[in-house]
């Protein structure tokens, strides 16, 4: 049966248009076919049209947003750019400023959304209910009951940004979280508060810095949350910081990042480094060695994840070994 599905599907990629690429990773072979992407052995497949596909809901989206409202990055629509499979997939509709998602695999959802140039709004419904006999659970991360999420989304750029969301669960009840982006010329700041009953722990605000102004860039965010994990003394704390002066052929950087566990932990990790042209070198914690070196198609490296070496052999064999081991992609194109 799998044989003669295989078979369909190369047939039906020959007779359809004009350029066949083939890529291998993450233990897949993807092929991909102008519009259409299908991956095996899990016979993943994916479709990309102007108003209508089935793709991925949860990449730059508005489910995206509301499970990971703490990120940097937000967007309330719905219609993905491009065909991938992976994450949650679903129907996609787009009709000018009208985006809507559905998907029944899992978790119900359905998703409607209107965009313009200053003001966004969205509605999204989740359903997903689990038979958890235990006694104690966190009900964020085994299941959400016909969770109800309204986004409201202000954009009066380039100074301020500004969004609202209201999630209501008769089970869960209310959550809320609130959304506030200024931009100044070289500065710009951003207050997050709240939650929207979203996969990660609770959180109860962040706040990020980012100042640009040549040769200097500096960024910082901090996130704390609003539950403690075991007592008063164990509550989450994030904390990412860069800092980062180039100047043109020589860049001086450094980056830290402090985070508290919910085992208890706290794990804190910096790193500094010099660049000169393609030439990255460094210590990161625990006077670990830090080195990048890229060179046209071969690069090599080494840091707190281990050593790896990288080449890649006319755009379209890419072989890296680290410590995971040998392992290769490639990608041909047939025309």
């Amino acid at each position: 049966m799998r044989k003669t599905f295989l078979a369909a599907v190369f047939i039906f990629l020959s007779a359809y248009a004009a350029a066949l690429e083939i890529e291998s990773g993450e233990k897949k072979v993807f092929l991909s076919f102008d519009n259409i992407v299908t991956s095996f052995p899990d016979f993943g497949f994916s479709y990309q049209q102007k108003h209508v596909s089935y793709s991925r809901i949860d990449e730059d989206t508005f489910l995206d947003n509301v499970e990971n409202p703490y990120q940097e990055e937000r967007n309330y629509g719905f219609f993905s750019s491009s065909a991938a499979i992976g994450g949650r997939m679903g129907a996609l509709f787009s009709f000018g400023m009208v985006e809507a998602a559905l998907s029944l695999k899992r978790m119900q959802v359905f998703g409607i959304s209107f965009l313009s140039s200053h003001f966004d709004a969205a509605l999204l419904y989740r359903n997903e209910k689990k038979d958890d006999k235990s006694i104690i659970t966190d009900y964020r991360a085994k299941g959400l009951d016909d969770v109800v999420s309204l986004g409201i989304r202000g954009k009066f750029l380039p100074y301020f940004d500004a969004d609202l969301i209201i999630s209501f669960s008769p089970v869960l009840g209310l959550d809320l979280f609130f959304r506030s982006d200024i931009s100044f010329g070289f500065l710009e700041a951003g207050f997050y508060w709240g939650n929207t009953f979203s996969r990660r722990p609770d959180n109860d605000f962040a706040l990020r810095l980012e100042i640009e102004k040549e040769p200097f860039y500096c960024s910082f965010f901090i996130l704390y949350g609003k539950k403690p994990y075991f007592s008063q003394k164990f509550r989450a704390y994030e904390s990412n910081q860069e800092v980062r002066i180039d100047f043109g052929w020589i860049s001086f950087l450094h980056e830290s990042r402090i985070d508290f566990a919910p085992d208890a932990e706290k794990r804190v990790s910096h790193l500094f480094s010099i660049a000169i042209e393609n030439i990255e070198v460094g210590l990161g914690s625990g006077m670990i060695p830090y080195v990048d070196v890229s060179m046209d198609d071969f690069s090599l490296g080494c840091g707190a994840d281990g050593v790896f070496v990288e080449y890649v052999f006319n755009n379209r064999v890419t072989v890296r070994l680290d410590e995971n081991g040998l392992d290769f992609t490639f990608s041909f194109e047939f025309a």
